[in-house]
């Protein structure tokens, strides 16, 4: 597994930049200590869960993207099941893989196959009661969700978990699109912890 680092190195910023947050208004999410939720995709998730790992501090990377996931392969993980599919449809105990140099690290597979409902496993009771056991191992969660928009999982997530990191691509994302995913995630209830920019 290789990462660019010059966008680690943004990663940590970001990272730092909440963290301080926090520490300045920890009225505003206070239970930031307990566990820490980012609804992310692809290589930003990934990245930002390594750059929480280097605090030493018990990290989950959680590949919730259903329809088609690709956390497995960005950390070369051949077999990626069983997952959070089954995980949630058998109510199985989640294999977690652990990430070579990142002992903190521990990453949990969509599964070893796509879901044909992925809504409805995402609303199920069985994945609230698996995130609140996750908490209890975890400082810190990062989540991987499909792109916000396309499809409803993201805000389900959101709801679910409470605190999000927003993505946006250069370029691509437009203005009413933000504007809406912004209203939809206030509506959700979650507690949104700022907005990174991507230019890739």
């Amino acid at each position: 597994m290789a990462f660019d680092n010059s966008s680690l190195k943004d990663y940590v910023e970001v990272k730092d930049r909440i963290l301080e947050f926090y520490e300045k208004y920890p009225q505003a999410i206070p239970d930031l200590k307990a566990y820490v939720v980012y609804v992310l995709a692809r290589a930003q998730a990934a990245e930002l869960a390594l750059a929480f790992a280097q605090l030493g501090r018990p990290t989950l990377l959680i590949d919730a993207d259903l329809r088609k996931p690709r956390q497995h392969t960005l950390f070369g993980i051949e077999t990626p099941g069983p997952g959070l599919i089954q995980a949630i449809m058998h109510s199985d105990s989640p294999g977690l893989h652990s990430v070579e140099g990142f002992p903190p690290l521990a990453v949990l597979t969509a599964g070893d196959r796509t879901a044909e409902n992925p809504n409805e496993l995402l609303s199920s009771g069985q994945f609230q009661r698996l995130v609140a056991t996750l908490r209890f191992r975890f400082s810190c969660i990062i989540v991987d969700t499909p792109r916000f928009g396309a499809y409803s999982d993201a805000q389900i997530v959101a709801a679910v978990l409470g605190n999000v990191l927003c993505v946006h691509r250069a370029g691509a994302s437009t203005f009413r699109d933000t504007q809406d995913m912004l209203h939809d995630l206030t509506s959700s209830r979650a507690t949104i912890l700022g907005s990174v920019l991507n230019h890739f």
